[in-house]
């Protein structure tokens, strides 16, 4: 069989450790202590070719749960990045949907007076948007971030 897809190195030219050894041991001491029925690593599809270099290794050194280890990929969220400062945590987005909820709710004073815990209401409806958002969108494809689109 060929690997050539798969060919790297598993230490750095000064005998240090590389990811792939770190996630390697990572993996064993995790089974070791878990005994997982599965493992899943969620990790952006960035680094696709890495997650398939690490299960093959998994594989190719014969470890009988190697066949449990799965690699969940996504798409990045375009326009965030912690190293710029550039996040918006979900805590943030859940509170601006509960108010861009509420405020729509306000808008038709008659029904608004008839909801009996408007504050409530509109930080589910809030969630809802959110999840429909999220749910809209692949997985595995980039996605521009645009706070509250659907909501509106």
């Amino acid at each position: 069989m060929l690997y050539h897809q798969y060919l790297t190195h598993v230490d750095d030219s000064d005998g240090t450790s590389i990811y792939l050894t770190r996630d390697i041991g990572g993996a064993i001491e995790r089974h070791e202590q878990h005994k997982f029925d599965k493992m899943l690593y969620v990790i952006s599809s960035q680094q696709d070719l890495h997650t398939a270099q690490f299960i093959k290794m998994l594989h190719l050194m014969e470890f009988p749960w190697a066949s449990t280890v799965e690699h969940v990929n996504y798409g990045l969220v375009l326009g965030m990045s912690t190293r710029k400062g550039t996040v918006v945590f979900l805590e943030q987005i859940i509170r601006e949907a509960a108010s861009v909820m509420h405020e729509q709710m306000k808008k038709n004073q008659e029904k608004y007076a008839a909801v009996e815990d408007p504050e409530q209401t509109s930080l589910e409806v809030g969630l809802a948007a959110i999840k429909i958002q999220d749910m809209a969108a692949k997985r595995c494809a980039p996605c521009l971030f645009h706070s509250l689109v659907t909501l509106t």
